[in-house]
């Protein structure tokens, strides 16, 4: 059956608008509060000589968490990784480490000196699980409360921690938290 030409331009209208919303939809980070179950908590604390990550999977339903991608680059401090002593850091380095947690890391991730954002894949990180890695931060302040070598106070702030999840049913998200002043951060579901 053919269209009358008046109506064909207004259904071809309406497929373009749901094609563009439903790839909108797949490449934007989702909300936390809009996933039901979901819950991890983060926290970042300064150490000497290596600073840690601990990243808790408290999801009360059946969502892994498949990566973990750690970006710096909007942090108060404009901190960044300081893995090799020949680089833009400052007197000490550390590589990165897996330290504890029954979480499973799919590859050792590539770090280079003076890096922003490190992204880590998992074979396994379910419910119930948490990852805890180490590394050296610095920050590039020229007025750094403990001098560049040591993340202080909420130097951390504003720095981004994207979480790529998926449940049972297959369905697969990404969902951003900032830190807060306290090195923290929580990315809570709705309860379902």
């Amino acid at each position: 059956m053919r269209l009358p030409l008046s109506i064909a331009p207004i259904t071809l209208a309406v497929l373009a608008i749901s094609t563009s919303i439903a790839t909108q939809a797949a490449d934007q980070p989702t909300s936390a509060e809009s996933v039901c179950g979901f819950s991890s908590s983060i926290r970042f604390i300064e150490g000497a000589p290596r600073d840690r990550f601990f990243i808790a999977n408290n999801s009360s339903e059946t969502w892994d968490i498949t990566a973990i991608n750690v970006d710096l680059s909007a942090s108060a401090g404009n901190l960044f990784f300081d893995v090799t002593g020949d680089g833009a850091g400052v007197e000490v380095f550390q590589p990165f480490r897996t330290e504890n947690g029954e979480a499973k890391l799919r590859e050792q991730p590539r770090v280079d000196d003076g890096q922003q954002s490190i992204l880590l894949s998992f074979s396994t990180f379910s419910p119930d699980q948490e990852y805890v890695f180490s590394i050296d931060i610095d920050d590039q302040l020229t007025q750094s409360e403990l001098g560049q070598i040591r993340v202080s106070g909420g130097e951390m702030q504003g720095a981004t921690l994207t979480l790529n999840i998926i449940n049972s049913q297959d369905e697969a998200l990404s969902i951003t938290g900032v830190f807060d002043r306290t090195n923290q951060l929580t990315l809570n579901g709705a309860n379902c």
